[in-house]
């Protein structure tokens, strides 16, 4: 699972969540750049990704996300980019703060969805 997060607390308490629950984590990483890198180079069941990284709005992580058919769950605090707005259902979009337990439900649903 990839989790894509630029506050780096927020980003370990839920890399925990998902090894607490079974997953194996990539990353965590905070900048747009380095989550292409990590999917360029993993095989990914999943993904949480903020959609606002350390360098910029994370639309081209979502767009290769959903491209591959990678389930994702989007966080905000801000709102989707505009680009990615109508395109990316209400039910995997999660308005911060959100418990991590609860981020890593809602990604082990989407994954048990798609089998």
């Amino acid at each position: 699972m990839l989790i894509a997060e630029d506050n780096v607390i927020v980003a370990l308490d839920v890399a925990y969540s998902l090894e607490d629950a079974g997953a194996i984590v990539v990353g965590p990483v905070s900048r747009v750049h380095d989550a292409i890198r990590l999917m360029e180079a993993e095989a990914l069941d999943g993904a949480i990704l903020d959609v606002h990284l350390q360098d910029g709005a994370a639309t081209e992580v979502a767009n290769m996300l959903m491209r591959r058919h990678i389930p994702v769950i989007f966080c905000t605090g801000g709102g989707l980019p505009p680009c990615l707005e109508g395109r990316v259902p209400a039910d995997v979009v999660c308005t911060k703060p959100i418990r991590s337990d609860e981020l890593a439900a809602r990604l082990a649903a989407l994954i048990e969805a798609r089998h």
